[in-house]
C-alpha cells in the first residue's frame, strides 16, 4: 500500500457556462455549511438537561460537529481562502492544505520568496 502525496493543483475551467455552474455549485456547498452551522448551533443554545454531565456531554458533541464542517469547508475549493472568492479558478496548496485563487497564491509566493519566515530554511516548501 502506498501513501499518495498531494501536490499542487489548479482547477481550471474555460467554457462560461461550466464557469457559472461552478459557481453556483460553491455558493449552493457554502450556503448549507453555514445553515447546518446555524442550525447546530442554535441546537447548542437550547440544550435542556437536568444532568450537568449529560448537558456537557452533548454540548460538546455538538461543537466538534461544527468544527468538522468548519475544518470541511477551509478544505474544500469553495472559494480563495484568502479572499474569499468563488467565481475563480483555484489552485490548492498541499503544505497549507488550501485552496487559493491564482492571484492570492502568486502573491502569498512572492511574498515569502522576498521575505521567509524564520521558521522555514526552505519557502518552497510553503508554496510549491
Amino acid at each position: 500500500m502506498s501513501i499518495k502525496t498531494k501536490t499542487k493543483r489548479l482547477i481550471y475551467v474555460k467554457d462560461p457556462q461550466l464557469r457559472k455552474f461552478r459557481t453556483a455549485l460553491r455558493e449552493i456547498l457554502k450556503i448549507a455549511q453555514v445553515s447546518e452551522c446555524r442550525r447546530l448551533r442554535d441546537l447548542s443554545n437550547t440544550l435542556e438537561v437536568d444532568d450537568f454531565e449529560v448537558w456537557l456531554d452533548k454540548k460538546k458533541k455538538i461543537e466538534e460537529q461544527i468544527d468538522e464542517l468548519v475544518r470541511a469547508r477551509n478544505r474544500a475549493p469553495i472559494g480563495c481562502r484568502v479572499c474569499g472568492h468563488q467565481d475563480l479558478d483555484l489552485i490548492f496548496n498541499p503544505c497549507s492544505s488550501q485552496w487559493y485563487c491564482e492571484g492570492c497564491y502568486t502573491f502569498n509566493q512572492v511574498s515569502y520568496k522576498e521575505n521567509p519566515p524564520p521558521y522555514v530554511s526552505d519557502w518552497k516548501k510553503l508554496y510549491p
